[in-house]
């Protein structure tokens, strides 16, 4: 996995970002596990979760607000 840090200027201190390959939670779904897989240029992230072995549920522009670390 290729490794990125974020730095968002916000209300006068440093955020810091999430890195491609760090489990996450989203904010609206706290029992899936998701993945960082892509950080786009926004600074919006593209998670994913492998719900089986099969099916993978993936959300794209997903904001830095509504995930939180696993």
């Amino acid at each position: 996995f290729r490794t990125l840090k974020l730095y968002k200027k916000s209300r006068g201190y440093l955020m810091h970002g999430f890195e491609i390959g760090q489990q996450v939670k989203l904010a609206t779904m706290e029992q899936v596990i998701f993945t960082v897989t892509m950080i786009n240029p926004d600074g919006s992230y593209v998670i994913e979760a492998a719900l089986s072995t099969e099916q993978t549920l993936t959300y794209s522009n997903v904001s830095q607000e509504m995930l939180r670390l696993a």
